[in-house]
């Protein structure tokens, strides 16, 4: 009897660990699970590079116990800045094991972005790569809080440790350090669009459960190998990517950086079954000179994020690969994802589908009173994936979450079968002559233009309509168009009071890191 009762306990406990990760109390756990269950499975796949499962957590064991030794701990924050190689999650678990917070910052930020970071965040190390060194000891001059210094290199500066040998100099740590699953484990800055970054504190809950819940839609299991080409620093890419992967057990096949040639050889030669990327991503491998048709033989789907994908790019990009692309939705104080097409559901256009699972959403007037199908108000989002504030911003964060609700700026409607829309930014919207104009509807109608590569809509000063629109227009390759072009083309498919008074053609858009179109630069 007592036998059969252990015997039932070890069930219960592995089917809490395959359905229930969510619950464990610190994120590194999926790493170490994988690791015990499959540890000869590879891991990471970088280059001609097999890291298995059993290395990758004994490497990390070797860095955390590396960590503690020059003095890092609990409730220590850590800027991380490496770019997509392996020791970025070397680095990204070894401070989880440790208790400590992780900062991970963009390789290409300058001096000032990198010094507000620190300063704003009270970083007391920083893990770097020597190929941003000058910009990190640049923008760390003068910030007090930083006590360490670790790089990735051969030229590490006086005073500094180099993080292979912390990897190779010491013995595994030899136990975990003890966190709760509300600990802070990741502080994400956001985009700053709206004005200076903040620090979004994503907890070990908020990180398993947003992992957990895309590995339930996406249906990725052990077999399963994912591209990421995604930046690591992104929230985007640790989720969808890295932290997906290592929580089914599945292989990250991690690239460097983001290059089409070696992309499309890496969808074909690598069995890759699933890819994430950003929209401009997908345009640029449509636009990459090779056969008009290509079809990868283990690709199952990709999925979109970081930016609105519009219709013309989904739809060249699945006509000329022959596959299928998930939009989803989400933000960096949302773990990141909230909402996610799903494989086996019809898709509609222009739509993100559904709240993944753990997670609510609806669409709120200005009251926060919820809209009917088909209104236009602002997205709001509740469950485990929320942050639990903005670092050292009482105000930000009360402002943000009300009522046990994110609030998040964005304005989105639901249609009667309750899939989502996003339709722009609150401080986005026109007002024209007391109408509301939505610049997305107006950029997707734009970029179904043939002569027309990306598009962006901003509302500028009018002293009678009190907001009159702009479009900035990036024609495409050897095209030549007119404004009056434009604006004719607009007057035959839609309202008169939607469409621009002025164009403007410009060489690039203004985007982030994660292909964010950053309208305010526009408006300067």
């Amino acid at each position: 009897m007592v036998a059969n009762n252990k015997k039932n306990l070890y069930i219960f406990i592995n089917r809490i660990e395959e359905n229930g990760v969510h619950k464990l109390a610190n994120l590194a756990k999926i790493l170490v699970d994988s690791a015990r269950k499959k540890p000869d499975k590879v891991a990471i796949l970088f280059g001609q590079r097999e890291i298995t499962y059993h290395f990758l957590n004994y490497s990390v064991d070797r860095l955390a116990q590396g960590l503690k030794g020059v003095g890092i701990g609990q409730g220590d924050r850590v800027i991380l800045m490496l770019p997509n190689i392996p020791q970025f999650p070397i680095s990204y678990y070894a401070l989880l094991k440790i208790g400590a917070q992780v900062i991970p910052v963009n390789i290409m930020f300058r001096k000032m972005e990198i010094r507000h970071l620190a300063g704003d965040s009270g970083a007391k190390v920083v893990i770097g790569w020597e190929g941003v060194q000058r910009n990190i000891l640049g923008g760390i001059r003068g910030v007090s809080s930083i006590k360490t210094l670790i790089f990735l290199g051969e030229k590490i500066p006086k005073g500094a440790y180099s993080l292979t040998e912390l990897i190779r100099g010491n013995d595994p740590l030899p136990k975990m350090e003890k966190t709760a699953a509300d600990d802070t484990a990741v502080i994400q800055y956001t985009a700053g669009i709206t004005g200076p970054p903040k620090g979004a504190e994503l907890t070990h809950q908020n990180m398993i459960s947003n992992a957990v819940s895309c590995k339930s839609v996406l249906g990725v299991g052990a077999r399963d190998r994912l591209l990421a080409a995604l930046p690591l620093f992104h929230p985007f890419g640790q989720t969808t990517m890295m932290n997906l992967a290592f929580v089914a057990g599945a292989t990250m096949v991690l690239h460097h950086r983001f290059v089409p040639s070696e992309i499309l050889t890496s969808l074909e030669e690598n069995g890759i079954t699933l890819f994430a990327g950003v929209p401009s991503m997908f345009q640029a491998l449509i636009n990459y000179p090779n056969p008009e048709k290509v079809r990868f033989k283990s690709l199952r789907y990709c999925v979109s994020g970081g930016a609105p994908l519009s219709a013309s790019t989904l739809t060249a990009f699945e006509e000329k690969f022959d596959t299928t692309i998930l939009e989803g939705y989400g933000l960096s104080e949302t773990s990141p994802v909230v909402c996610l097409n799903q494989p086996h559901r019809p898709r509609k256009p222009g739509s993100v589908g559904f709240p993944i699972p753990g997670e609510e959403m609806k669409i709120v007037d200005q009251s926060g009173q919820k809209l009917p199908p088909g209104e236009v108000g602002e997205i709001i989002v509740q469950g485990e994936n929320v942050m639990k504030g903005y670092l050292g911003r009482q105000e930000a964060t009360e402002e943000v979450l009300r009522g046990g609700w994110f609030h998040t700026g964005d304005l989105g409607r639901k249609d009667e079968e309750g899939y989502f829309y996003v339709v722009g930014r609150k401080h986005e919207l026109i007002i024209k002559s007391g109408f509301n104009v939505y610049p997305r509807e107006i950029e997707d109608l734009l970029l179904l233009h043939p002569r027309v590569a990306e598009a962006a809509v901003i509302g500028i000063p009018d002293p009678e309509k009190g907001e009159d629109i702009k479009a900035f227009i990036v024609s495409k390759k050897g095209e030549s168009i007119t404004p009056e072009e434009i604006i004719d083309y607009c007057r035959e498919k839609m309202d008169p009071y939607k469409c621009p008074r002025e164009v403007e053609f410009v060489p690039t858009l203004p985007r982030n890191s994660s292909g964010r179109l950053l309208k305010s630069k526009l408006k300067g």
